[in-house]
């Protein structure tokens, strides 16, 4: 949106590369996100304590993971508005962002008629498409399963490694765009 809009050429001229405008805007986005978490685990925490009288510690877990998740999201979305106008930016997002949940349904799917043509190139798509599924929550909190430190340091990882990724190729297409 910016760079249709022209906004941002004032800030080119300056000093900054586009890498350093690409991870200060990440970074801008992803601080409000987590006040917005923040704010808002620590509210329905106090609503639920206020009713019930009980702690719900796992509700800081689950905000964690939706902030996780939505940070990915935020890399992805970078990365395309980068390389294309608003609208597709956002048709695209959208279609990331679906075919992430069901990526692991459609790649089960496969395996199970045999096409292995079909599994293989789901299997690709998976390398480059981030796993929503591993965000999920619903299934943790209908089949109480505690939520594992180990699990959530590794799902931090991964967020961290996928969120770099999308950022490097998305500054480097933004670096070679021709404003």
């Amino acid at each position: 949106p910016d760079i249709e809009k022209r906004t941002v050429y004032f800030i080119f001229t300056r000093s900054p590369s586009r890498h350093t405008y690409m991870l200060g805007r990440f970074f801008g986005i992803v601080t409000t996100l987590f006040c917005l978490h923040a704010f808002m685990s620590g509210l329905l925490i106090a609503l639920i304590r206020l009713r019930t009288g009980a702690w719900f510690n796992e509700i800081l877990i689950a905000g964690l993971m939706i902030f996780l998740k939505q940070s990915l999201l935020v890399s992805i979305v970078m990365l395309l508005a980068a390389c294309t106008s608003k609208i597709i930016t956002v048709s695209l997002s959208v279609l990331v962002y679906v075919a992430g949940h069901g990526l692991d349904i459609f790649r089960m799917l496969a395996e199970q008629s045999g096409n292995t043509v079909l599994a293989l190139l789901l299997d690709l798509t998976a390398v480059v498409l981030p796993d929503f599924a591993l965000f999920e929550t619903r299934i943790m909190v209908m089949h109480e399963i505690p939520a594992q430190t180990s699990a959530l340091l590794i799902l931090t990882f991964y967020t961290f490694t996928a969120v770099l990724f999308y950022l490097a190729i998305g500054a480097a297409v933004l670096k070679r765009r021709d404003l």
